[in-house]
């Protein structure tokens, strides 16, 4: 642990381990990331007797439709293959302001 109150933050772009820094897991071998992005802020001032960790991760990723299919019923999330919202980036911006 650091000894000064100040936020700690790092970004790892398309770096191997970071499905393993989004998620407690070993990444499957159904599932191949083409591009990631990992942001985590640590601000070493307590709240609580709780150091408060902040996280953003984006992952481009192609796996199989199986795979694909108990991931959405795991997480239980609600989604239809053709309705996503039109705001929605399909990819992230790497380093881009437009």
């Amino acid at each position: 642990m650091r000894g000064d109150s100040s936020p700690h933050v790092d970004t790892w772009q398309d770096d191997a381990q970071n499905w393993e820094r989004a998620f407690p897991e070993k990444q499957p071998s159904q599932l191949q990331v083409i591009h990631s992005k990992v942001w985590r802020r640590t601000d070493n001032t307590t709240v609580e007797g709780h150091i408060a960790d902040e996280s953003i991760c984006y992952f481009e990723m192609q796996a199989t439709p199986e795979w694909s299919k108990a991931f959405v019923r795991e997480k239980r999330y609600n989604l239809e293959a053709d309705h996503f919202p039109q705001e929605a980036p399909l990819r992230p911006r790497y380093g881009r302001n437009s």
